[in-house]
């Protein structure tokens, strides 16, 4: 038995299967940046604006964590981030 399926039906399946990345804000979207990390998947950025931010963080999926002008500032008490997630990066972000 063969199924046909017409190609605008196709074309329909494949753009709903589409997910796009998704920019999280810290400040904006959550209060803090562990915030948006809960809220981010996989493929997306979370930007760090300006000012500091007092966290320590655990990125455990394959997202983005981009500083904009934002310092993350663990108190000095252990670890300030750790990525624990394949593909996962950080880039242009102070951290002490």
């Amino acid at each position: 038995m063969k199924l046909r399926v017409p190609g605008g039906v196709l074309g329909i399946l494949l753009l709903a299967s589409t997910v796009q990345a998704r920019t999280w804000v810290a400040g904006q979207d959550a209060p803090s940046i562990a915030g948006c990390l809960q809220l981010a998947q996989p493929g997306d950025t979370v930007e760090v604006p300006s000012g500091e931010w007092r966290e320590s963080l655990i990125i455990d999926k394959s997202i983005t964590l981009s500083g904009k002008g934002g310092v993350v500032d663990g108190g000095g008490q252990g670890t300030v981030i750790r990525i624990s997630a394949p593909g996962a990066r950080v880039e242009n972000l102070t951290i002490q």
